[in-house]
């Protein structure tokens, strides 16, 4: 976050700050346990994962509460596969 945050970071985040969430309340749970989100467009935790398209373009990002082999994601890639 901020000033020290890798540059990769910065660019997926630039290109998609929205991501999908499995649980609305997620965010709400992570501050319970003291992680302070200070924008909705900041990664919110480690596993948080971003979808890249053929192009290199950011096609998807999916908060840390959505498991790898999620319909949510599975679904996302295999449209991205089929473009």
């Amino acid at each position: 976050k901020g000033e020290d945050q890798h540059p990769l970071y910065a660019s997926l985040i630039a290109e998609k700050p929205d991501k999908t969430f499995k649980d609305m309340g997620f965010k709400e749970k992570l501050e319970g346990y003291g992680i302070k989100i200070d924008k909705d467009e900041d990664v919110m935790w480690n596993f948080e994962k971003f979808l890249i398209a053929k192009d290199g373009t950011v096609a998807g990002r999916f908060a840390p509460d959505i498991a790898p082999d999620d319909s949510i994601i599975t679904s996302a890639i295999e449209a991205e596969l089929a473009k």
